[in-house]
């Protein structure tokens, strides 16, 4: 059996669950928006302007490159809602502390505390400079 959840879950909760109907929407919404592109385009490509291809063509990139955000912000809000589940919400997954109500507000689906997200950051920014620089013209890596 699992403890009640808090008025903070609780709240958490609600937000997550209208957070994740409204991005379901906003998937299906570019689902059908490329539908509609692909019956626009049809298969008779005679008498297009290579012009309209090309613009065909990157609405349906832009449309799934959104899709792909909105999935991953998905995942994002079901991993926190599974959290929930679990009475885990609201602890550090790395350090173990609790994460301020504060940032929960903010971001309700944050799986990190701000020391840790941060320490994160500095770490891949650290890792991103030493790359680009190995990998500039004129750089060699010793």
């Amino acid at each position: 059996m699992t403890a009640p959840l808090t008025a903070v879950q609780q709240s958490m909760r609600t937000r997550l669950t209208a957070d994740r109907e409204r991005i379901l929407a906003e998937i299906e919404s570019e689902q059908e928006r490329r539908r509609v592109l692909a019956d626009s385009s049809g298969g008779e490509r005679y008498g297009n302007h290579p012009g309209d291809e090309g613009s065909d063509t990157f609405d349906k990139e832009s449309s799934l490159a959104i899709q792909a955000s909105l999935e991953a912000m998905l995942a994002e809000i079901n991993h926190a809602l599974h959290r929930i589940d679990e009475g885990t919400y609201g602890v550090c997954e790395n350090c173990g502390q609790p994460i301020p109500v504060e940032r929960l507000e903010i971001r309700p689906q944050a799986t990190l505390c701000i020391t840790c997200k941060s320490k994160l950051e500095h770490d891949a920014q650290s890792s991103q400079s030493a790359f680009s620089a190995a990998h500039e013209p004129g750089v060699h890596a010793i």
